[in-house]
């Protein structure tokens, strides 16, 4: 769903893409520096203000949590055995708020206004980047790609395991890989002709 722009007439919405981006990196740094499961809790109901707010489908955005949930619970067990609970909670509340963070800024930003921040940002090393023979054009593009195929990559890996569980596997995880490699080949070969027909080949 990363890149998945739903229009509002909330506050969110209307702030400049720049600012909602800046505001995320420095909700990164600042959930790492955070060592207890309260503060935790208590950014992630600042987090729910915020979706509240920008007036999302809750359902939408808690979606994002779906294709993670195995993993956040592994955490936590793993932490419960080897550390603490409160240890595992905290780590996997801080997973779970820098998630619903991102969702909120993609949700909330069109992809094109993001790419203009990462353009104008990248612009000052223009000519650095040129000794190198990359342009700031190109740099962006990879970006919003890889931004965007995150939640494509996680489809196909759902549609893969659901494939798996109907023919009776009772491990789908353990031979996912191959397929999962093939279909993303396949889908950078589709991606790369559709960039080619579009002028983005050449240097």
């Amino acid at each position: 769903m990363l890149g998945l722009y739903i229009p509002r007439p909330s506050p969110i919405h209307r702030l400049p893409a720049a600012v909602k981006l800046s505001l995320l990196a420095c909700a990164g740094v600042g959930l790492f520096l955070l060592q207890s499961p309260w503060g935790m809790l208590l950014a992630l109901l600042l987090t729910a203000a915020g979706i509240a707010i920008s007036r999302l489908p809750v359902g939408q955005v808690l979606r994002q949590l779906r294709p993670l949930l195995p993993m956040l619970v592994g955490i936590l067990l793993l932490h419960g055995w080897v550390t603490t609970w409160t240890t595992g909670a905290t780590v996997v509340l801080r997973i779970v708020v820098l998630v619903l963070l991102a969702a909120l800024v993609s949700l909330t930003t069109p992809m094109m206004a993001m790419m203009d921040v990462v353009e104008r940002s990248l612009r000052p090393f223009e000519r650095l980047l040129g000794w190198a023979g990359l342009s700031v054009a190109t740099i962006t593009l990879m970006l919003v790609l890889a931004v965007r195929f995150i939640p494509v990559l996680l489809e196909q890996l759902q549609d893969i395991q659901n494939a798996q569980r109907a023919r009776g596997m009772s491990r789908p995880a353990l031979t996912l890989w191959v397929p999962l490699l093939v279909k993303t080949l396949r889908l950078a070969d589709q991606v790369t002709e559709a960039l080619d027909a579009r002028g983005y080949g050449g240097d």
